[in-house]
């Protein structure tokens, strides 16, 4: 056996040892049962784990050292702790979301994720006014603002003088004057005799006394511009006029009672019984002026008009006593123009109003006292949140994200005799529960209404007020701060466009056709059948007539997305 080769050795020692172990008794104790030879490796496996205990694509122990990276701290950081509950869950989702709707880098991008996201939303549809009396509350609380009953320091009327120019101001009011009076008696009393034709220059003008209240506001503000740019504010040939402007703004808020009592609604409400409530606001203003650069706010962000909360009052009504409407719709923010179309013009200055919604609200009987100064109030409030909000978005400010800066405007609304003055300040605008809800307030002052003349008998008006031509006088002529704008950091929330020219046309149609309220192209050509297929193949009295119908491929329908609350 010494002579064979080793490899033949170790197999024939290897069935040595098999057949002695054949050949022993079953039960024999202390006998060796195997025989292994030395020369051959020594290999045991390892006992598999059970598949429970068993974790697939991480090792059971490390056995590298740990490397040293810059950056770490001495003391261990640790991850936040987020609520387990199905309710904190969801929220911390949508806090991801407004997360990444933060980073995104343009405006383009952040309404194309937000079309995207929240498209056919449920949302209580409102105009820049509502049709209902006592509306101011509700007004203020949907917006957050607080009024102040008085115009700000920096408004008063002006003493007779001398200004900058050398002229003195009782001249340059008896010039304003003549001009504002002709004007009104041109399109208010001449035009309705004359009777001329209606061509309208907005869709937003929908009747003829809309046309010549908005004709006449955009006459009278353009006759100001030219008489105040050679006098008070040279600035005024510089800014954008925006005849018409269709004004839509849309916007969260927390404190509103659920329009009707759902599974799907009792599953979102809080501890008081509120949900999210998405608002759609949809107007429109006679005049729309906007500058290069921002008009310094009036209070400081510190001030407790600002901080105390407490000084708006709740209200909790449902909305649709109110004319509120809810409609699946996508959200529309259009502050007036379309977004990229222009460079600069981004800052708001003044809104001009008209006095129609008086005409069109409800007028229900046996009403005691006068509400028009109310209504007039809330519809400057809402108009001047709506621009604002609008103009924020432009700027990178989601409703999802706070402002950095107060955005400031002044409002003018007028019928020709009668005027109201406005000054609006948004200071916040996120209202949504998930953000903690309102933490600021937004400030309106007012002016109260005040009457230009008595009467106009005869081709005259008589008792005219100059302190309305005053202070006409002093919201054209007030001027924007460069300095203060040049200090701010305008746009923290946006960065560089890294898309090329072909995604970004993409996206700003796909944007524009959620705005327009525009059906997709695959939707509408789904409606579109011959005739012969509607009659043979989907009427409902010819198709049991018909047997073995193949079935005719439709394309996908999207989900409709649940709401965002």
């Amino acid at each position: 056996m010494d002579k064979l080769p080793l490899s033949y050795q170790l197999r024939l020692s290897v069935l040595l040892a098999a057949d002695m172990a054949v050949r022993l008794p079953k039960n024999a104790k202390g006998v060796y049962r195997g025989y292994m030879p030395k020369d051959l490796p020594q290999h045991t496996p390892r006992s598999p784990y059970k598949p429970w205990f068993k974790v697939v694509g991480k090792p059971r122990i490390t056995l590298y050292p740990k490397q040293e990276i810059e950056g770490f701290s001495d003391e261990p950081e640790y991850p936040p702790l987020n609520d387990g509950s199905y309710a904190g869950l969801k929220a911390q989702v949508r806090l991801d979301w407004y997360e990444k709707l933060r980073t995104l880098p343009t405006v383009e991008q952040k309404l194309f994720e937000i079309s995207t996201i929240c498209n056919q939303e449920r949302m209580a549809h409102i105009f820049n006014w509502l049709p209902n009396y006592n509306s101011l509350p509700v007004a203020q609380y949907m917006t957050q603002t607080h009024v102040i009953n008085s115009l700000p320091e920096r408004y008063r009327i002006p003493a007779s003088g001398p200004n900058e120019e050398g002229n003195t101001l009782d001249s340059l009011v008896e010039r304003i004057r003549e001009n504002v009076l002709n004007q009104i008696a041109l399109d208010k009393y001449d035009s309705i005799k004359n009777d001329r034709i209606f061509v309208s220059i907005s869709s937003r003008d929908g009747n003829k006394k809309a046309f010549r209240s908005n004709s006449m506001i955009q006459n009278i503000a353009n006759n100001l511009k030219k008489t105040l740019a050679l006098n008070e504010n040279k600035e005024l040939f510089d800014y954008q006029y925006d005849p018409s402007a269709s004004i839509k703004s849309w916007w969260y808020h927390s404190g509103f009672p659920p329009f009707k009592r759902s599974v799907f609604y009792r599953m979102r409400e809080d501890e008081q019984g509120k949900v999210n409530t998405m608002f759609q606001m949809e107007g429109a203003s006679a005049l729309n002026i906007r500058a290069n650069h921002s008009i310094e706010p009036i209070v400081s962000g510190e001030d407790p008009l600002i901080t105390d909360t407490s000084l708006v009052q709740k209200y909790s009504p449902g909305l649709i006593d109110f004319g509120v409407t809810y409609k699946f719709k996508s959200p529309v923010m259009l502050p007036g123009y379309w977004f990229g179309t222009e460079k600069g013009f981004d800052f708001p200055h003044t809104c001009f109003l008209s006095n129609d919604c008086l005409d069109l609200r409800n007028k229900p009987r046996n009403v005691e006292k006068d509400d028009e100064e109310n209504c007039l109030n809330s519809q400057a409030i809402l108009t001047a949140f709506g621009w604002l909000n609008g103009l924020s978005m432009y700027h990178g400010f989601t409703p999802f994200q706070e402002l950095e800066y107060p955005f400031t405007c002044q409002v003018v609304t007028t019928d020709g005799k009668n005027w109201l003055f406005n000054v609006y300040q948004l200071n916040c605008h996120t209202f949504h529960r998930d953000l903690g809800g309102p933490m600021k307030n937004n400030l309106c002052w007012t002016s109260g209404m005040l009457n230009l003349y008595e009467a106009y008998e005869g081709g005259n008006f008589k008792g005219v007020n100059d302190d309305v031509i005053k202070l006409l006088i002093r919201f054209m002529s007030q001027k924007t701060d460069q300095d203060y704008t040049s200090k701010l950091s305008l746009c923290p929330y946006l960065g560089v466009d890294n898309q090329t020219d072909g995604e970004r046309e993409e996206i700003v149609e796909q944007v524009r056709c959620s705005f327009k309220q525009k059906r997709p192209n695959w939707e509408t050509h789904d409606w579109r059948v011959p005739l012969y297929e509607h009659i043979f193949f989907r009427s409902k009295f010819m198709r049991h007539r018909i047997r073995h119908m193949k079935a005719r491929w439709h394309h996908p329908v999207p989900e409709r997305p649940r709401q965002l609350d």
